[in-house]
């Protein structure tokens, strides 16, 4: 029984915090061309509308005024910032919600900088955007745009995209679908997926497969440490293909006989449709040439 009496009284000792509204703001901007965000552990989300709206909620143990929405027009830019108070505070914070919705107009460009916390953007309309997350998902939809993404620990999902873009991601999987426009990514450790595209395409990947599929355009792919893959690919430039270790596989929907090839490997196997080689296989037909090492893997294209 003593033993009882006191776990029930270090248990009451501590202090308890209902889930409280910790911050809540709104805002609507007119003649802004571009919206910041600086987020700290909040999901973002943006659509696409007739205004410029802001609307951020945290809800969660603690006190009101431990966050608060920072808002603030400079210039012609809504600048919406994410602000924990009492940082060195010994509380125990459990945050049930945080989120921050946006809409904006055809025209006004992103920049958001998400520190902990996915982001998903829709419908966007601008000439330029950048997009980045230290620790989240990027979740994008029907974009026309010129775009920086980048992301350090998450995963990057695009699909429908019309823009030039540069990507990037240190640790995390790419799946990009339906784009039209040139696309330069890398990735630090893992895989990217490429569909339905209509562009050139560079693509590096330090440790993960590179799968690419129907699409056309022109293609530069490294992977240091991975497979690449290629499906329902047409190539209207030349091509450039390496794997240090690991496979190369290509499909065509060209003729080969509209393909020259340059194909060198230390440890593999080479084969274009029905001929083979070793170490070196030099094929001199068509105007556009694909070129591919390996260092030890095999290449085949058909």
């Amino acid at each position: 029984m003593k033993k009882l009496i006191l776990i029930m009284s270090i248990i009451v000792a501590f202090p308890t915090y209902a889930q409280n509204i910790l911050a809540q703001s709104e805002l609507e901007a007119e003649n802004v061309d571009e919206v910041r965000v600086e987020g700290s552990f909040v999901d973002v989300y943006v659509t696409n509308g007739d205004r410029v709206y802001f609307k951020g909620e945290i809800r969660g143990n603690g006190g009101e005024g431990d966050y608060s929405f920072d808002t603030d027009i400079v210039g012609k830019t809504l600048v919406i910032r994410v602000e924990r108070k009492n940082k060195g505070s010994w509380k125990n914070y459990r945050i049930d919600k945080s989120r921050i919705d946006i809409t904006i107009v055809d025209g006004v460009k992103l920049d958001i900088d998400n520190s902990s916390g996915d982001v998903h953007v829709a419908n966007l309309r601008a000439s330029e955007s950048k997009i980045e997350a230290t620790s989240g998902d990027i979740k994008l939809r029907s974009i026309v745009a010129n775009l920086d993404v980048e992301t350090s620990s998450g995963d990057i999902d695009i699909d429908g995209l019309t823009g030039d873009s540069e990507i990037e991601s240190t640790s995390g999987d790419q799946e990009i679908y339906n784009s039209k426009g040139n696309i330069e990514t890398r990735a630090s450790s893992g895989d990217i997926t490429i569909s339905g595209f209509n562009g050139k395409i560079e693509v590096q990947a330090t440790s993960g497969d590179v799968e690419i599929r129907k699409g056309v355009g022109a293609l530069k792919v490294r992977t240091s440490s991975g497979e690449i893959d290629g499906y329902d690919i047409e190539v209207n430039d030349n091509c450039y293909f390496d794997a240090t270790s690991g496979n190369i596989e290509i499909d065509f929907v060209n003729d080969l006989n509209d393909l020259s090839f340059d194909l060198t490997a230390t440890s593999g196997d080479l084969e274009v449709g029905n001929r083979s080689g070793e170490k070196r296989l030099v094929i001199d037909r068509g105007g556009v040439k694909v070129i591919g090492t390996t260092s030890s893997g095999d290449q085949e294209y058909e």
